[in-house]
């Protein structure tokens, strides 16, 4: 019994440290040069790094391919989203600062989130600071403080798609879909 629960409980570190090296040594690959040795060695050293220091927190849980490659899928997926995302701030917010006749209105409003994991709240809380014009400024349970410059971008942090989003990434479309029926009957 007890070598059992040795053997476990090593098993499941090595697994979550094995994938975040191979996330992030897939990740400097895609960004550098994948032919070049420099960037094969530095992309190692890095991804070695990465993996010692994140690899509790970027994996809570055993990975397993299925879950980490839907999860992977469905990031890629909702990238062109948050890119459009972003790419409306950008203008919306260059065309403020362009034009003095068109309001600034700072203020730090409370945006509810229900994110379930410290991962998950941390991308939402990267996205949202991602997106011109918005910054966290605290995060509390469910709660994140956002300084936002402009009243519209407040009104689309609480609408909601931002959070939606980064919440279809870290859950599959059946948890989404039970979530928002209990919603509605709550």
């Amino acid at each position: 019994m007890r070598g059992s629960e040795l053997s476990s409980s090593t098993e499941s570190p090595t697994a979550r440290l094995l994938a975040t090296f191979a996330v992030s040594y897939g990740f400097y690959l895609a960004l550098g040069n994948a032919a070049d040795p420099f960037d094969l060695v530095t992309g190692a050293v890095s991804a070695g790094v990465v993996a010692v220091a994140f690899a509790g927190f970027a994996f809570p849980e055993s990975p397993s391919v299925r879950r980490t490659g839907g999860r992977l899928v469905r990031a890629l997926a909702a990238l062109p989203v948050l890119l459009w995302e972003i790419l409306k701030a950008n203008v919306a917010l260059a065309a403020i600062l362009l034009d003095p006749r068109l309001p600034i209105d700072p203020s730090v409003v409370r945006v509810e989130s229900a994110a379930e994991s410290d991962l998950e709240r941390t991308a939402f809380a990267s996205a949202v600071t991602l997106t011109p014009g918005t910054v966290v400024l605290d995060v509390t349970d469910d709660a994140y403080h956002v300084h936002a410059l402009t009243a519209a971008s407040r009104e689309s942090l609480r609408e909601g798609s931002l959070s939606r989003v980064v919440a279809s990434v870290f859950r599959d479309r059946e948890d989404l879909e039970r979530r928002e029926g209990d919603g509605g009957r709550e």
